[in-house]
């Protein structure tokens, strides 16, 4: 009998029958009563793993044609979950996005992102008639699998040392879960699947190919996109251990930011109406510094709010440059604006990448 032929880029089969079983471990021994389900390949496992709670979908209306409703209904079909996609309107995502903000104590754009996930988990509350309900979320599959652009040029040890300090308070539902009463479940990041994570190649996990892996790297926002091929191509150890078990198309998907999957990033042209050049003009006398627009009613809603960024304590916290706020030892990210590098305001970022 001829044996069934592998794609030519995965590297290790062994290597990633151990990432299922150690993943279907951590899957057991946790509990949720609901996924969050983007239809991209660490949520869609994770859905595969444990078929029983049902997984929840956000999507912005009018954008079913939108990546995350398309991938993920095709996975609640072909493992036959009970799947509620949560169709929402624009005006109904901005009405979420206030307690976002004020949950978060953010104005980054990022938010965008956790929006969508904000939104399934209210309405999760809702159908299970209980605010004490835990969440399984994909997360950090991309840090631990060279899922997302910033981690495709970090060497092994760098990529390892991020491992080491990936913890819940860092990912994008900690704010929620402290000031709620959820609790969120974090398969990916249980000790046996970290550390396996650690032991693997850049081998194990990327390539190189002539169409793009990730929507981030080539998106029009991204001041550092890439031009062309060869792009990078992340998180083949895990697509590999899905195979089988997934659809295909959902296992080779590209890595997508759940605001482009779901739609809220189109929130974008909505929020530029909120803010006028002489408000903007008015914060930015104060001081502050902001990417676009957009990034700038975001400041409105935030002020608005009731929110000023927290002054760094003396010694022990470093300051932004574009929002003062206070920015941990260690790092170059601002959870306040989303300004990265944080010691480097946008204005001058943006003079840098005019004038090289």
């Amino acid at each position: 009998m001829r044996e069934k032929k592998q794609p030519m880029y995965y590297h290790s089969i062994q290597r990633s029958e151990a990432l299922k079983e150690i993943l279907h471990e951590s899957v057991s021994t946790g509990k949720a009563d609901m996924l969050l389900l983007s239809g991209g390949v660490d949520s869609s496992a994770l859905a595969a793993l444990d078929r029983n709670i049902p997984a929840y979908t956000t999507s912005l209306k009018g954008l079913s044609e939108r990546f995350d409703l398309k991938f993920a209904g095709r996975v609640a079909k072909h493992l036959k979950l009970n799947w509620v996609p949560v169709i929402v309107t624009q005006a109904e995502a901005v009405e979420n996005l206030r307690p976002v903000i004020r949950i978060n104590e953010s104005y980054d754009i990022a938010l965008l992102n956790d929006l969508a996930l904000y939104i399934a988990i209210n309405r999760a509350i809702t159908d299970l008639g209980k605010a004490n309900i835990t969440v399984r979320s994909g997360e950090p599959a991309d840090m631990l699998f060279r899922g997302y652009f910033a981690t495709y040029f970090m060497n092994q040890t760098m990529l390892n040392y991020s491992i080491d300090r990936e913890a819940a308070s860092s990912l994008p539902l900690a704010k929620l879960e402290t000031k709620t009463q959820i609790k969120v479940d974090y398969p990916y990041l249980s000790p046996k699947v970290k550390e396996f994570a650690k032991s693997l190649s850049i081998e194990d996990t990327m390539i190189y190919r002539n169409k793009p892996g990730d929507v981030w790297s080539i998106h029009t926002d991204n001041s550092e996109k890439l031009k062309g091929p060869p792009y990078p191509f992340g998180k083949l150890i895990l697509r590999q251990a899905m195979f089988g078990i997934l659809p295909q198309e959902v296992s080779l998907r590209i890595k997508t930011d759940i605001q482009f999957g779901s739609g809220t990033d189109t929130l974008k042209t909505y929020l530029r109406t909120l803010i006028s050049p002489l408000e903007r003009a008015a914060f930015e006398a104060e001081g502050f510094s902001f990417r676009n627009d957009e990034h700038a009613a975001m400041y409105k809603l935030y002020r608005e709010e009731g929110l000023t960024p927290r002054p760094p304590i003396r010694g022990k916290e470093d300051i932004c440059a574009s929002c003062y706020g206070a920015v941990a030892k260690g790092t170059i990210y601002c959870v306040t604006c989303g300004a990265y590098p944080s010691n480097i305001s946008f204005d001058v970022l943006r003079k840098i990448r005019v004038h090289p």
